[in-house]
């Protein structure tokens, strides 16, 4: 028997070629051995996503408040993991936001599956749209293309240009934070690189 316990905060469809079940919210589901003797991959997605969201508000920064508005856009994928040898599952929250140079946010919302307090290996998160991935990794290009060639610059500006110590150390503070941003997007867009694109059958 196998223990699917559901922590994502959103209904959950499991399924493989044998069986298909939904898991509630905070919901525990148990599948037989008899749908996963055969097959012992499964798969997981969302029940329901919103095609995009808008988040807005005051936030409160270092020393003031800010106006914050984001539109995001949800990403659907499936997440496929073998179950061979695990007794229980636990699946929760895995989103990746993917940052545009503009305001627009792509966020994809995966589902991370756990046996116990350890990541399950080898799971793989699919793309339920095969151009979706293409379409955030040239998304992504120009953004770290700028990013790091705005701190190549400004680096260099500290070394060469004359100006104050304190001036040269603002200017070196900066191209070091874009430096860190880019080396994140970087993270993020290799992430994004190793998804794969579901096959029809298991859409």
């Amino acid at each position: 028997m196998l223990r699917i316990i559901n922590k994502t905060n959103s209904v959950v469809v499991v399924y493989n070629d044998n069986f298909n079940c939904e898991v509630a919210i905070g919901e525990t589901k148990t599948v037989s051995d008899d749908f996963l003797t055969d097959c012992s991959e499964i798969f997981f997605k969302y029940f329901y996503l919103k095609e995009s969201e808008t988040e807005c508000g005051w936030e409160k920064g270092i020393s003031r408040y800010y106006y914050l508005y984001n539109k995001k856009v949800n990403i659907p994928t499936i997440t496929k993991a073998s179950v061979r040898n695990i007794e229980e599952i636990v699946l929760e929250r895995n989103d990746t936001n993917v940052n545009a140079i503009i305001i627009k946010t792509f966020c994809v919302k995966g589902i991370l599956c756990k046996n116990g307090n350890e990541k399950i290996e080898n799971q793989k998160v699919l793309f339920c749209d095969s151009r979706i991935r293409k379409r955030l990794l040239w998304i992504m290009i120009p953004k770290l293309t700028i990013l790091l060639l705005f701190s190549v610059l400004l680096a260099l500006t500290a070394v060469i240009a004359e100006g104050t110590t304190e001036i040269k150390i603002v200017i070196t503070c900066i191209s070091a934070l874009l430096f860190l941003w880019w080396l994140y997007s970087i993270k993020v867009y290799i992430k994004i690189k190793h998804y794969e694109n579901a096959q029809n059958k298991y859409k």
